[in-house]
């Protein structure tokens, strides 16, 4: 399993197996939150372009599919690709 922080607070966690993501509220102000969203998706994406985990294909978001959940776009700005299952990483 991956915990990602963000400003002290868990960010997001990926299960085991890096099927499924859950995401975790910010108690900053919008803006802050936004900035902290980013940040997570680039951490995981900058994580496994550079071997510290191995290859993740998300296929669950908040229990939605995650292609059409509310991160995925943040996610595909990150480096994250639509793949058969759901967006994945390598």
């Amino acid at each position: 399993a991956t915990v990602v922080l963000g400003d002290g607070e868990v960010s997001v966690f990926v299960e085991r197996g890096g099927r499924a993501l859950t995401t975790f509220a910010s108690t900053a102000e919008p803006a802050r939150r936004e900035s902290r969203d980013d940040a997570w998706a680039h951490a995981l994406a900058t994580a496994v372009k550079n071997g510290t985990i191995g290859a993740l294909q998300i296929e669950r978001i908040d229990d939605e599919p995650a292609r059409t959940s509310p991160h995925a776009g943040r996610l595909r700005a990150a480096g994250f690709a639509d793949g058969y299952r759901g967006l994945t990483a390598r």
